[in-house]
């Protein structure tokens, strides 16, 4: 009985946001990387103190490690956070 409380607690953790049950392996979330336009206006907004990773992340409601991963490549954001992000940083993707 503790196994099966246990496991339903981890499978809890991990199930996507959405139900459709777990991510698959290795496969990186979202609909694309952010351009390398709109990434290097975002790089240099942070470095220059105009905004941080902090400020983008409560302006689409994401968290900072959400950000972190987008400009490292590691995660992907989804269209409607591209489109948000092109707003607040200016031109299209």
């Amino acid at each position: 009985m503790f196994l099966m409380a246990s496991m339903a607690k981890i499978t809890a953790r991990t199930k996507r946001a959405d139900g459709r049950g777990h991510w698959p392996a290795g496969k990186r979330r979202g609909d694309g990387p952010i351009p390398r336009r709109l990434r290097a206006r975002m790089e240099r907004a942070i470095e220059g103190g105009q905004i941080s990773i902090r400020g983008i992340a409560r302006h689409l409601g994401v968290s900072d490690r959400t950000v972190r991963r987008w400009l490292t490549g590691e995660h992907w954001p989804v269209s409607h956070h591209l489109d948000r992000l092109s707003d607040l940083f200016g031109g299209g993707r």
